[in-house]
């Protein structure tokens, strides 16, 4: 069957995306489309003047003449071209045989594999790309596919398209054609048989015979080199590449190598240390150890930031050597831990939770933990990770966890008791935008915003309080999302709020009288707390953060 040609023309008309007409830049009558017939386009019409190319066909209920295969015109000259290039024999390609290429070019709809064999360029759709998640690889990917018979254009097609690596085994690829890697050689033998010879000196002295340097992206140099860092660049799940620091070569690996991210690869921009080897298949690189550059260090995912130095021995806490903190990142394959202690972020893998049911608890959660060297980094992480009990007591801004208050006062006076459960710290910031749904408060301690729904203002009734409002809250995750929130939303007090909870007073920081009741406040610092509020009722009322509680 030859392959028909393919013709131009413009769209024409359009009749709410069920059919169209393409004017023929041939002169003849233009011709009918349907959305499935345009390949370019996603199976739906293109605008109405737009350029496109397409073969014809014939309807198979009506015998009329329509237009198939419709591309866009600048992306259907490699079409064009294969027209011209006869086909290949399909049938001396062995059944379930495979070949190989580089992807040459890839606009999202469609693209071209650069063949090894030197045939002409073979075009691939991403429906043919399923090993990539049904979309056509970046360009330079080293894939291997069979070849098939288009039913409609009868012109061949890749099918069954994979990344090289997973076919023959694991092994590295380059984001380039393939070249010749200069290798070095032995000096020849005849070079060493004229050395013996009495009557022939070499004219370099032998501590001083120049050396051949090795090319910075050759497979020696690469082995030589050791340890190397980088960042995760791609991420597909079967296996991904890394942007080495100082070159632009990007190195291949494969979720075997990423023990210390659970066997799984990392997400792009995380920084990274490992190893080069030279696969025993491909001999080609590739990464081999791959691992998280420091585990102490403050973030993970940042490209841009600066290595840190490696963090020193956390020192013990405690008689057991117990520590305490809070989960700061949780990616599902590792997490962060934030010290009291303040020393740098603590790497942690869900093997080391066992009491949250091996994975890493929630964003926000309070934890305490052992500190021990991982044996294959050699670097610090957290061990025993289990929840915080619920009567110890902290101080300050990062404090997450449970107090206790008792609360007295109101405005005509009222009583009330209760206690509860919150986050110690107390932060302070300026409200930033308020839809009437949700809102997002500045702190100002120059972080992150933080994010606060209606429900948490209960200074304000229950809503977010205007732009510009200066509020006082704490800080807890959210059950549904594990994103940190803003909780317990108050106006600033004209007195200033406390930073935290004081070990030395009773109960600290706390809900308190408040799940008691309103007339019985929050608690204050002491037993029993009043806050004077200018402006209420009697001059008194419950103020939670105040800094200056009444006692009794």
């Amino acid at each position: 069957m030859a392959p028909r040609p393919y013709i131009t023309g413009t769209m024409r008309k359009e009749s709410g995306g069920r059919f169209g007409f393409i004017t023929q830049d041939d002169g003849n009558g233009d011709m009918f489309v349907m959305p499935a017939e345009c390949v370019g386009f996603g199976r739906r019409l293109p605008p109405v003047g737009t350029r496109v190319m397409f073969t014809i066909g014939r309807d198979p209920m009506k015998g009329q003449p329509r237009a198939e295969d419709v591309v866009p015109e600048d992306e259907g000259e490699g079409m064009m071209q294969q027209d011209h290039v006869q086909n290949p024999d399909v049938t001396s390609i062995p059944r379930g045989g495979k070949l190989t290429g580089t992807v040459k070019r890839n606009n999202g709809r469609f693209g071209f594999i650069l063949q090894d064999n030197g045939d002409a360029d073979m075009f691939l759709m991403p429906v043919q790309c399923q090993a990539f998640g049904g979309e056509i690889p970046p360009l330079g990917t080293r894939v291997v596919f069979s070849v098939a018979m288009d039913q409609k254009t009868g012109k061949p097609r890749a099918e069954d398209v994979e990344p090289e690596e997973a076919y023959f085994g694991p092994g590295p690829t380059w984001h380039e054609p393939p070249r010749q890697t200069p290798r070095r050689t032995p000096r020849r033998e005849p070079s060493r048989e004229l050395s013996r010879d009495p009557q022939w000196q070499s004219p370099w002295p032998p501590a001083q015979e120049p050396s051949i340097p090795l090319p910075e992206d050759s497979i020696e140099a690469m082995l030589e080199a050791g340890t190397c860092t980088g960042v995760v660049k791609q991420n597909s799940g079967r296996f991904g590449f890394i942007l080495p620091d100082g070159s632009d070569k990007d190195m291949f690996f494969m979720p075997i190598q990423c023990q210390a991210f659970g066997g799984v690869c990392p997400p792009v921009g995380t920084r990274v240390m490992y190893e080069v080897a030279e696969d025993q298949k491909t001999k080609k690189p590739r990464a081999e150890n791959v691992r998280p550059e420091d585990p102490d260090a403050a973030e993970v995912g940042d490209a841009g930031r600066s290595r840190s130095q490696p963090a020193s021995a956390p020192g013990p806490r405690g008689p057991s050597g117990s520590r305490s903190g809070a989960v700061k990142l949780n990616n599902g394959n590792f997490g962060f831990l934030l010290q009291d202690s303040g020393e740098p972020d603590l790497f942690v893998m869900p093997a080391q939770c066992p009491d949250f049911g091996g994975m890493v608890p929630p964003l926000g959660t309070r934890v305490t933990f052992d500190a021990g060297i991982d044996p294959k980094t050699g670097k610090w992480r957290a061990e025993s990770v289990r929840p915080e009990e619920e009567t110890s007591s902290r101080a300050g801004p990062s404090s997450f966890g449970s107090s206790k208050g008792k609360g007295s006062g109101g405005y005509v006076g009222g009583k009330g008791k209760g206690k509860g459960e919150g986050f110690g710290g107390v932060l302070s910031g300026v409200i930033k935008q308020n839809n009437g749904r949700f809102g997002f408060i500045v702190p100002d301690d120059g972080q992150a915003d933080v994010f606060v729904m209606p429900m948490q203002c209960v200074g304000f009734g229950g809503e977010c309080p205007p732009v510009g409002t200066r509020v006082v809250y704490k800080v807890g995750p959210d059950a549904k999302t594990g994103k940190l929130r803003a909780e317990d939303v108050w106006p600033e007090s004209p007195w200033g709020m406390g930073p935290g909870c004081y070990d030395d007073y009773d109960g600290g920081w706390g809900y308190g009288g408040w799940k008691g009741g309103w007339k019985g406040g929050y608690g204050g610092c002491s037993s029993y707390g009043l806050a004077l509020r200018p402006g209420r009722p009697n001059g008194w009322g419950p103020h939670p953060y105040s800094r200056y509680p009444m006692g009794y």
